[in-house]
């Protein structure tokens, strides 16, 4: 399929694995260079030497979207290396797992986490980026 996006910079957040390894394999295969970031440093090499099979740049940047700091460190790499940044997957996220089977009896300290994760953690990368 050609979408028309050969050649534009992406970044994936949680493209180490899962639905994110996916999307940035599907951006590389489109002709996109595609930066992906997420907590494994093992995950992300390898990741990122599948999307430079598709002839394309990658740029694999180890990011803890809970951490202050590391979306701004994440996205200040990407623009040094790259100059922009034309699509952003805001893949990270997460729920449930970590409350109790019944939800109203989990901590207000997981709803936080999921929400910093699901919400915030996207909210940080489109306001570093100017995206709107």
């Amino acid at each position: 399929m050609e979408l028309g996006i050969k050649n534009k910079n992406a970044l994936v957040t949680g493209g180490s694995h899962g639905i994110g390894k996916s999307i940035a394999l599907s951006l590389a295969s489109e002709g996109c260079n595609v930066a992906i970031c997420s907590r494994d440093p093992s995950k992300l090499k390898a990741v990122s030497r599948q999307i430079e099979n598709f002839g394309v740049k990658s740029l694999a940047v180890r990011c803890d979207v809970l951490k202050n700091g590391d979306i701004d460190k994440t996205v200040k790499k990407i623009l040094e290396k790259w100059k922009t940044i034309d699509i952003l997957i805001n893949n990270v996220g997460g729920g449930g797992r970590w409350g109790e089977e019944i939800f109203e009896k989990s901590s207000s300290t997981v709803w936080d986490e999921v929400y910093a994760k699901n919400a915030r953690a996207a909210i940080k990368a489109l306001q570093r980026l100017k995206i709107s």
